[in-house]
């Protein structure tokens, strides 16, 4: 017993066996908490949120004996690597989201609530930081200009999942509301990892010079991608199978999440810029190999990431950051909700309608905790500015599902989907989907604008959704059947051909010969010749008329066996 139990007390130091407890707890917690908050219509990413800083020591690190057995400082680098790994893939996921084609589309139409939406936060963002950074960072290296851009930069974000997620809650993806805030969205998001990626080269080089340079190179690999590396991977698409190209894109991936860590852009930028360099001309297999990384990444490896996140953030050391809290949260708050009020009313929106899409933008979620990450991790933000705007953070994402859910009125503005019944708008058919994300690329798949289908053929195509990836894995193989089919078939008509041919020289051979046989000259003869010679010529006429009787029977066969046309 003495020796089993020395053999589990020494398995236990080793990284492994710590690092598999930690994710079982890690991911244990997340769970329970994300079901405590689900009668409250919260988002999944706010339950895990609150449950990383739980985890953290605003509550459960209190216990010195805790943080020493669960997370001790010797395996809090390996769990912070595979946070950030998770976090690299989710980034690629968010770009492989992205279509070129769509967003100029959208561009057109929603730009100026999308520039609005951006401007005024970060001009916000600009102004308050000169107060943070003399409170918080006055005795610290990072320059006033680096500080400005990361604030500004972090008040900007939209949490382009966490609002896929309110909308599908509220059977609103397919709604107007859904895809004027899913294409306002990725307008800010764009922009402000634009600027993000900018405050963090300019940080890293120290100067503007410098920043400029890095941004520079950037923008010559992305050129790259586009030109050289996206024409490679097409090519390799149709020359290789399916999961060796898979290899091949994550492989790519990784080389471009390198080469911007390298440039001290951080990886996150490369995964995302490469998502968005990927060819989706094959739009079904993107989606297939997207659902397979995103349930693991979101179920798996993000839950790591808020945990590692709560163990940096100790909200018991701010009780006297009252003030720099609230103005951070209200000037947050008006930031992201007065551009689409005010624009949105400008540009022919009801007020309700303008206000549903100001709740929507405020939600700010994962994507403003990678950012605020990506300034710790560089140094711009102290563990006091990044525990201010993780709340600020959390509190936005918090208002933003009730807000919406307050406002939204499916009768007004209806899903695509629903299906009318005497000129009212019913309850829509049910988006089936397990992400936020892969909702939107159903409805994407299967949009049918502004039709109203029956009934009966709405729940025909809520059932074909669902079947769609094996129907379209068994289709190619069903091709590949028919093909090998096809060329059997032109075989056995080649051979029907050639057999054709011998039977009519057969049949040429025996009409010559019984020509032959009918010019003879017959000579008389008496007694037994006279009735061997009448018996040869009976036997002649039946294998004449045998032979006409052959030919008809071929020419019956002939005509039902050869098609028509060959396929």
């Amino acid at each position: 017993m003495g020796t089993f139990g020395e053999t589990i007390e020494h398995e236990m130091e080793t990284i492994l066996s710590h690092l598999l407890l930690q994710i079982i707890f890690i991911l244990f917690i997340c769970k329970l908490i994300v079901m405590a908050i689900a009668p409250l219509k919260q988002p999944p990413v706010v339950g895990e949120i609150i449950a990383g800083l739980l985890m953290g020591p605003t509550v459960m690190g209190q216990s010195e004996n805790f943080k020493h057995f669960m997370f001790p400082d010797s395996n809090k680098a390996v769990l912070k690597a595979m946070a950030d790994i998770g976090i690299v893939f989710f980034m690629f996921i968010l770009g492989l989201e992205f279509r070129p084609a769509d967003m100029l589309a959208t561009i057109k139409k929603t730009w100026h609530i999308g520039l609005c939406g951006i401007a005024l936060p970060f001009g916000l963002g600009c102004s308050i930081s000169n107060w943070l950074y003399s409170i918080y960072m006055e005795d610290t290296e990072v320059s006033r200009t680096s500080f400005l851009l990361f604030v500004s930069s972090t008040m900007s974000f939209t949490a382009f999942p966490v609002l896929a997620r309110i909308l599908l809650a509220n059977n609103a993806l397919t709604a107007q509301i859904g895809q004027v805030a899913m294409g306002v969205a990725s307008i800010d998001d764009i922009l402000a990892w634009t600027v993000l990626a900018m405050s963090t080269a300019y940080h890293i080089g120290g100067s503007l010079g410098a920043g400029l340079l890095a941004v520079f190179i950037a923008a010559v690999w992305i050129a790259i991608m586009s030109m050289a590396l996206q024409p490679g991977l097409r090519f390799a698409k149709t020359r290789v199978n399916s999961s060796t190209f898979a290899l091949i894109v994550f492989a790519c991936m990784c080389v471009s999440a390198l080469v911007t860590q390298l440039l001290g852009l951080h990886a996150f930028f490369g995964a995302f810029v490469f998502g968005i360099c990927v060819p989706k001309e094959d739009e079904i297999f993107i989606e297939h190999f997207m659902e397979q990384i995103e349930v693991v990444t979101v179920n798996f490896f993000v839950p790591l990431f808020f945990c590692n996140t709560g163990l940096r953030t100790d909200l018991t050391t701010m009780a006297s950051a009252g003030g720099p809290v609230i103005t951070v949260l209200i000037l947050s708050i008006v930031g992201k909700m007065i551009p689409p009020i005010v624009i949105g009313k400008l540009t022919g929106f009801t007020w309700a309608f303008s206000f549903q899409l100001a709740a929507l933008m405020s939600a700010r979620g994962l994507i403003a905790l990678i950012a605020l990450d990506v300034a710790l991790e560089v140094g711009a933000f102290t563990t006091e500015i990044f525990g201010i705007f993780v709340i600020m953070a959390l509190v936005t994402t918090m208002l933003a599902g009730p807000l919406f859910a307050m406002s939204y009125d499916p009768k007004v503005d209806p899903p695509a989907d629903a299906v009318k019944k005497h000129g009212t708008p019913e309850a829509a058919v049910p988006i089936n989907a397990e992400t936020p994300m892969q909702a939107e690329r159903n409805i994407r798949r299967h949009s049918v604008g502004d039709t109203h289908l029956d009934p009966e053929f709405s729940l025909l195509r809520v059932q074909l959704n669902k079947k769609q990836d094996t129907n379209y894995l068994m289709l190619k193989n069903l091709v590949t059947e028919m093909g090998t089919m096809h060329e059997r078939w032109s075989i056995a008509l080649k051979s029907a051909e050639v057999v054709e041919g011998e039977l009519a020289s057969l049949r040429s051979a025996r009409e010559l010969a019984s020509s032959k046989a009918d010019t003879v000259v017959p000579v008389k003869k008496t007694g037994k010749s006279a009735k061997s010679a009448s018996k040869k010529s009976k036997k002649s006429t039946r294998s004449r008329q045998s032979t006409k009787t052959d030919d008809i029977e071929l020419g019956l066969i002939k005509s039902k066996s050869t098609p028509k046309e060959i396929p």
